[in-house]
């Protein structure tokens, strides 16, 4: 009976007298809000109710609307001001959720409401949460509230759900009020303390392939040549492999270097959640054709699209006379010198666009590459970047002060050189036209370009 009738009246009455009682505080908060963060005063936004119904909630706003060069939005970190923090700490942003309370969408107790896209991911017993109207407070928040792991605040939403009494009503309400007192389990949202629901699930649904029938299994998915790159992962050298199911994948993504190379079917039901929970170390994703919608879905806001350029590979292609006439027409005022340990400190030791290749301790006994250097100062670089049974992936770059000086050709054609003699193949995967148009005088051939994605670089 409470629960069904007296429930719904406590709520009408009490939001409506708090709304009344509290008006001098919400005009003073409004009045703030309009002269620190502008126009909207209100923020809106789309959340699930009862049996996840979407309804819009009301909040005070606490961030700016401030944008990139390219007019997309910072990400919440840095739009949250100092007095939003303080709107969020002493939960006065959440007061025009009364409004949402006196028409019937939330509860004053109840499970909070989350975000719509975190739907998919609740499992079938935390889609309970729903059964019932959202509230302002519950049993979680007073629990621990953001301190508390997912899991840990869904089994309080249940407890609470299966449990509604006018007594557990009174005890969260005043509960909360000496909560929020206190200032107690408060980690305020939109500081980075706290992971998003989906990408929490997202990472417990990815599994990290280790064994090389694993790898195999996914092969199929990488066997066109813009997905060169991820051969090393196939190969157990480099990088990383995931799947959503292990013995049956039936899409899967390679993470190497701030690469991802993901394809396989992208009607998978959990490829959109494997999209939004790229590690932060992703910087430009490389999909299959048919992702390409998918991944601009997901990153709407905040992806540039570019070109790569996927050269040919088709058996010993190179003219080793030429390539030495290359290396020996530099100028004498520079020296090439093959990469050895000390070499190789004092790349790492060096701040500058040349040096920063983020080259791993592995390269020591894997690696192999080339420095250009004029009076002992390092002016441009050719290395393998990413290593293969068979071969490496070149990566080259000259400051910029001593570019169009044949620098590139030079210390390119040595280190294909170098590799030959290994019996290793230079596989060469341009960033630009530049880049193929180096290529192509070394003798490889431009086979295509295709589409990379860069996100979360704002």
């Amino acid at each position: 009976m409470y629960e069904k009738y007296i429930k719904r009246f406590l709520d009408f009455f009490i939001s409506l007298i708090a709304i009344i009682i509290l008006s001098p505080i919400f005009l003073i908060v409004a009045i703030l809000v309009r002269l620190k963060l502008g126009k909207p005063i209100i923020f809106k936004q789309k959340r699930p109710g009862k049996n996840e119904k979407i309804f819009t909630l009301y909040k005070f706003r606490t961030m700016t609307d401030e944008k990139d060069k390219d007019g997309n939005l910072l990400p919440d970190s840095k739009r949250l001001t100092k007095f939003g923090k303080i709107l969020r700490s002493t939960s006065l942003d959440e007061l025009p959720e009364l409004i949402n309370i006196l028409k019937g969408e939330m509860s004053l107790i109840g499970p909070r409401p989350l975000a719509v896209s975190y739907l998919p991911y609740y499992n079938e017993k935390e889609k309970h949460r729903h059964d019932v109207r959202p509230g302002l407070t519950g049993l979680a928040q007073i629990n621990g509230r953001n301190n508390l792991n997912w899991e840990e605040r869904f089994a309080y939403d249940l407890q609470y759900v299966n449990n509604i009494s006018f007594i557990n009503d009174l005890k969260i309400f005043l509960k909360t009020f000496l909560k929020v007192f206190k200032k107690e389990d408060i980690s305020v949202r939109g500081t980075g303390k706290t992971i998003d629901f989906d990408k929490y699930r997202g990472k417990q649904n990815m599994i990290k392939l280790e064994k090389k029938e694993e790898l195999d299994r996914i092969s199929k998915f990488f066997t066109d040549t813009r997905f060169n790159m991820g051969k090393s992962v196939l190969q157990g050298l480099m990088g990383e492999a995931y799947v959503a199911d292990k013995e049956k994948p039936n899409f899967a993504y390679l993470l190497i270097r701030a690469y991802c190379f993901i394809n396989g079917d992208e009607t998978s039901q959990k490829a959109e959640m494997a999209i939004k929970n790229l590690p932060n170390t992703c910087k430009c994703i490389v999909p299959g054709d048919n992702w390409k919608e998918l991944v601009e879905k997901v990153y709407a806001n905040n992806f540039k699209k570019g070109k790569r350029y996927s050269i040919k590979k088709e058996g010993d292609i190179f003219d080793r006379e030429k390539l030495k006439k290359y290396v020996n027409s530099l100028d004498k005022n520079y020296t090439i010198k093959e990469i050895d340990g000390e070499l190789y400190n004092k790349i790492q030791a060096t701040d500058s666009y040349v040096t920063n290749l983020n080259m791993t301790d592995d390269y020591k006994n894997k690696g192999i590459g080339v420095c250009a250097l004029k009076d002992d100062v390092i002016v441009g670089v050719a290395t393998s970047n990413i290593i293969y049974n068979d071969g490496i992936e070149i990566n080259i770059k000259v400051s910029d002060e001593h570019r169009r000086k044949g620098i590139g050709t030079a210390i390119s054609a040595k280190l294909i050189l170098n590799c030959l003699e290994k019996g290793l193949y230079p596989s060469w995967d341009a960033a630009n036209l530049n880049s193929v148009g180096l290529a192509e005088k070394l003798g490889y051939h431009l086979e295509k370009e295709y589409d990379v994605y860069f996100i979360n670089q704002n």
